[in-house]
């Protein structure tokens, strides 16, 4: 009897965002799509670097990186693995953890990847529904009915990507009281949660050992070209996820980890700098949606993008037109999960977000019905 195929153990889906943002990245003038703060240049930093070796850097993190990165989150270093971004985090996680028969609760709308990483591992899939009509709140009460029948592990984003909204500090502890009760885990992708400049939820890691951290400077840094992540984790599940990472990307990039620790020596600067665009550029998206007729909002969130609602528009279609011809970028919802909506970010300095909102306007008025 053949050995069964590697492809028909796992089959992931087309990352449909990554897909529609790649195809028009490099030929528009304003991105107001994507989720991460403005980027950086490397002049910002090369005065600040020493020297280095180009060598082999430690497999799961330089020693001072994951000092600083624990020293941050008030962890332990040995409760810290440096990882290829946060996607690899989650990835490995999954990998290191899900067993044969394993539910998993996955929220919708949603990052891609954070729902198909275990749909396309071959794990059931329970979907926890983020509504409109309900602000895109957490759904505590949903999340922990089905933990109670039987879901072993939880991929939650907090604050959560596309809709910018936080869960609680007490609706994670009640989570928590349910995993260790259940014998489960929960992921927490908490990429987004330094861009909170008020009311940021305690790293989830402190409330309960049965969460698991990930995370990167791509977001709040504006820094994903480096690809850095890491993930938060008990030690004895940390020995488990450097066993997968050794066969998947086996260590960081030398100089992107030289990088992220001068983020790290430069966070307060850095953050103060994208605590900037948030509070600049919020009451001009609210004021942009609400001159629109076609275009509503139930949240504008707690970090750097929100996800507004279209009325009478097709999203992909507006998404074409606003790239092809007036060369601004934004995220068609449908590749979240919930068509008629989309990502609309504002981690940028304001003179780029107004150019975007005002091609924006010109998009709906040939989109719309």
């Amino acid at each position: 009897m053949p050995a069964q195929s590697l492809t028909s153990l796992m089959s992931f889906q087309p990352f449909g965002l990554l897909r529609f943002l790649m195809k028009y990245w490099k030929n528009v003038e304003t991105d107001i799509g994507s989720s991460n703060m403005e980027g950086h240049n490397f002049s910002e930093f090369n005065h600040q670097i020493e020297d280095f070796e180009l060598a082999w850097a430690y497999p799961f993190g330089d020693k001072s990186l994951r000092e600083l990165i624990a020293k941050e989150y008030g962890v332990e270093t040995k409760n810290v693995m440096v990882t290829v971004g946060a996607s690899e985090a989650n990835f490995i996680v999954c990998l290191a953890l899900l067993e044969k028969g394993d539910k998993v609760i996955v929220e919708n709308p949603a990052y891609q990847t954070l729902a198909e990483i275990p749909r396309g591992l071959g794990f059931e899939i329970e979907v926890l529904e983020r509504r409109y009509e309900d602000a895109f709140e957490f759904d505590l009460a949903r999340c922990l009915e089905m933990m109670r029948g039987g879901a072993r592990f939880a991929i939650l984003c907090n604050p959560h990507n596309p809709t910018g909204v936080a869960t609680s500090e007490n609706d994670l502890k009640e989570i928590a009281e349910m995993a260790e009760e259940q014998d489960s885990y929960i992921l927490a992708d908490e990429i987004f949660r330094d861009i909170m400049s008020e009311g940021r939820p305690p790293l989830s890691y402190s409330l309960s050992d049965r969460f698991i951290v990930t995370a990167s400077i791509s977001k709040v840094f504006g820094m994903g070209g480096l690809r850095l992540g890491w993930v938060i984790a008990q030690e004895d599940l940390i020995e488990k996820f450097e066993g997968v990472k050794e066969y998947i990307s086996v260590a960081s990039a030398t100089p992107s980890e030289q990088i992220a620790k001068l983020t790290f020596m430069n966070r307060k600067e850095l953050l103060e700098r994208a605590w900037g665009f948030v509070q600049n550029n919020r009451p001009i998206v609210k004021g942009w949606i609400e001159s629109n007729e076609c275009v509503e909002c139930s949240t504008l969130g707690v970090v750097n993008f929100c996800f507004p609602k279209l009325i009478g528009v097709d999203e992909v279609q507006f998404g074409r037109v606003a790239a092809e011809k007036y060369k601004t970028l934004i995220a068609p919802g449908r590749f979240f999960g919930l068509p008629s909506h989309f990502r609309l970010g504002y981690g940028m300095r304001t003179e780029s977000l107004e150019k975007g909102l005002e091609n924006l306007s010109l998009a709906l008025n040939e989109t719309s019905s």
